[in-house]
């Protein structure tokens, strides 16, 4: 707690709210994946496959979403005053650390020494913002499920991400986790195929352990 080590109360979180979701209970997953947001900024990449399912905007869930958010950031303005905002700015501007693939692109196996470059952190938010077009556009178009979808946006934005403390993985492995208790009729071959994302992730840390 004194680090703000978080994850897994936040992605109990986040796993309820999309329990809610599936259960057609809007208000209450809006206000859950609020929460999770004020705990962790992670699962705000999950709101837009929330709001936009089938074809249809979920204006009750992104009211509630907004309004929690809206009272819990109001609370913290009341509690510390504009010093809590310093959090974004640090999300944003870190320089890249631990089983991040930015710190390990600077490290001393990194190939892009052989050209010179020792830095290349100012592409981590373009690429999370690319990746996550390039998903939320694929489920738009129906090529993707929505829990395939937001396993995929979760993914792409920890993988680009300048920071990739161990612990921030939790939410996605939780997901994951409920994505495959929600299927637990499908055979063994289907079963296999869903964890590749977990596998080619697993080859990522064995890279960036490398450094």
């Amino acid at each position: 707690y004194k680090w703000g080590h978080m994850e897994a109360f936040m992605v109990l979180i986040v796993v309820l709210s999309l329990y809610f979701a599936k259960q057609e209970q809007d208000v209450e997953s809006g206000v859950l994946l609020a929460v999770a947001v004020s705990i962790k900024y992670l699962p705000i990449v999950i709101l837009p496959f929330l709001i936009l399912n089938k074809g249809k905007i979920k204006l009750k869930m992104a009211s509630a979403f907004v309004t929690t958010l809206f009272i819990l950031f109001g609370l913290c303005y009341v509690q510390w005053g504009p010093s809590y905002l310093k959090s974004f700015w640090h999300a944003a501007t870190t320089i890249s650390e631990h089983m991040s693939i930015f710190r390990f692109l600077r490290g001393a196996y990194s190939p892009l020494q052989f050209w010179g470059i020792s830095n290349v952190d100012f592409l981590s938010l373009p690429l999370m913002l690319v990746g996550f077009l390039y998903i939320f556009v694929r489920y738009l178009q129906g090529a993707v499920s929505q829990m395939r979808a937001i396993l995929a946006a979760v993914l792409s934005t920890l993988v680009f991400y300048r920071v990739g403390y161990a612990q921030y993985y939790v939410t996605y492995f939780g997901i994951y986790f409920y994505f495959l208790a929600c299927h637990v009729d499908k055979d063994l071959k289907t079963v296999i195929e869903e964890q590749i994302p977990l596998l080619l992730l697993l080859m990522i840390f064995n890279i960036q352990f490398s450094y």
